[in-house]
């Protein structure tokens, strides 16, 4: 997608790496060692079932030595698959891997150096033996694997994939190229690493309060997105969305992004797993593309904040360009204050046809996907094509505020005629005729607005002040 090429070209650029508190690491030559298909059978390879109880057989009867090199070198991809896992028996596997380390095997090492990195789970059973045998192991021959495990602690389940993490947050590489060097592919058989590696960088990240902040989400998007259809992104790791998630949008709860950075967190959230007022989690369960989930409240909760504002300031810029400037002025300032109050806790702009054209053009030029987040107002209803529709919800109240001359209008949300939120197209009197209406009269004397302030402090108890509703002098 455009936008990775986009992200790519600007993490070439960045001179300040985000940094984790961790030792440096050696950077390693460019290597093409990965593990590849280590840990798959060839098709002159007897059958994985028949080889396991051989090998499982020759441990429990004390005849390791016995074993002839074709089936020792096939352990790796007999510990965690096949009809009879080796790690179910804690001493059967010991009495192989010593058998490995006595013989020196190296190419009996790099088969479970390869069945590690493809399997990797801090659950699996005898991992933790398999990690120490693997750490003198690889030491203990003079190839590049000693070097990676050295430098980046890949066989040590707790911190290898941490380290992992730091090496590609401080590089200014792309992620696949450290990755490379680390022997680890981003996909395939060495995934499940990359993956947990992947994860620990964005937990580093949610919980950073560093300047670079902005540098190392940009890092996570490029080393999580595989691209996709126009609009729609695939992860390459789609069970860490809700890590990438938070990732992207918790160390935001109390501060801001750069409005740029904010526009990217939001079009690459919306494009990897949809807008969430709008999309059905099951629904995107079946497309098998990353779905939000009740873990990212908390994100959810801080995206739909800046859709609602993106709402706002949308609905009220394009009709800043043909409505009558101070009673206009007046009006932005009156929502505002609850939206400034964070009153307001769902906000939908539906837009006449002449607004909406203005905001797919608004969208296409800035590549800011939030400005296609709107409804439509159906042709006809005796409505111009000019003028649009702010639907919000304050409370318990569900407000259409129409432009122009329009009428402001107001209904309790237990309503069944109240309007829904989030459609994609109104009949215009869907969003007129409710128990309370009215004009917009005396803006600059604060008439409808004190009107329109005290019915919905009567039904919700929120009020904001008065010196709030006045447009400020430039």
């Amino acid at each position: 997608m455009g936008r990775i090429r986009e992200l790519a070209a600007v993490l070439a650029q960045t001179r300040e790496p985000f940094k984790m508190r961790l030792p440096n690491s050696i950077a390693l030559s460019r290597s093409r060692l990965a593990i590849g298909s280590v840990g798959k059978a060839s098709r002159r390879e007897e059958p994985l079932n028949v080889v396991q109880g051989r090998l499982a057989q020759a441990a429990q009867e004390g005849r390791t030595s016995d074993l002839v090199q074709r089936d020792l070198r096939r352990t790796g991809d007999a510990i965690w698959d096949g009809a009879a896992p080796l790690a179910a028996s804690r001493p059967v596997l010991t009495a192989l891997l010593a058998e490995i380390e006595r013989r020196s095997a190296r190419s009996a090492v790099f088969r479970v150096v390869g069945a590690y990195l493809t399997r990797f789970s801090k659950d699996l059973p005898a991992l933790d033996l398999v990690a120490s045998f693997l750490r003198r192991g690889v030491g203990a021959h003079d190839w590049l694997w000693r070097k990676r495990s050295e430098d980046y602690a890949l066989f040590a389940p707790n911190d290898g994939p941490v380290k992992v993490a730091a090496a590609i947050l401080g590089s200014n590489e792309l992620p696949v190229r450290v990755l490379s060097d680390c022997g680890l592919e981003q996909t395939g058989d060495t995934s499940n690493f990359a993956e947990a590696a992947f994860v620990a960088a964005c937990v580093s990240v949610r919980t950073s309060r560093s300047a670079g902040i902005e540098a190392a989400q940009k890092r996570l998007m490029v080393w999580g997105e595989k691209g996709g259809a126009a609009g729609e992104a695939q992860l390459i790791y789609p069970k860490a969305w809700d890590h990438l998630a938070d990732a992207l949008f918790l160390p935001w709860e109390d501060r801001e992004p750069s409005d740029d950075h904010k526009r990217l967190l939001v079009d690459f959230a919306i494009s990897v797993a949809g807008d969430p007022r709008l999309v059905d989690p099951r629904a995107s369960l079946r497309l098998k593309r990353a779905a939000w989930s009740s873990e990212t409240k908390r994100t959810q909760t801080i995206l739909r904040r800046w859709l609602i504002r993106a709402a706002f300031r949308q609905f009220f810029d394009f009709v800043d360009a043909v409505a009558e400037p101070l009673p206009w002025a007046y009006r932005r300032a009156f929502w505002n204050s609850y939206l400034e109050a964070n009153y307001v806790s769902d906000a939908w702009v539906v837009f006449g046809a002449h607004s909406a054209r203005l905001a797919e053009d608004a969208a296409r030029s800035t590549k800011d996907s939030s400005l296609l987040q709107f409804g439509t107002v159906r042709r006809g209803g005796g409505r111009g094509p000019r003028q649009s529709a702010l639907l919000l919800r304050i409370g318990t109240l569900v407000i259409a505020d129409w432009s122009h001359s329009g009428k402001y209008n107001i209904w309790d949300s237990s309503n069944p005629s109240s309007p829904k939120f989030y459609l994609k197209e109104y009949d215009a009197d869907s969003l007129n005729f409710a128990p309370l209406s009215g004009s917009h009269w005396g803006p600059m004397e604060l008439r409808w607005q004190h009107r329109v302030a005290d019915e919905v402090f009567s039904r919700t108890r929120l009020r904001t002040p008065e010196q709030n509703w006045k447009p400020r002098r430039r």
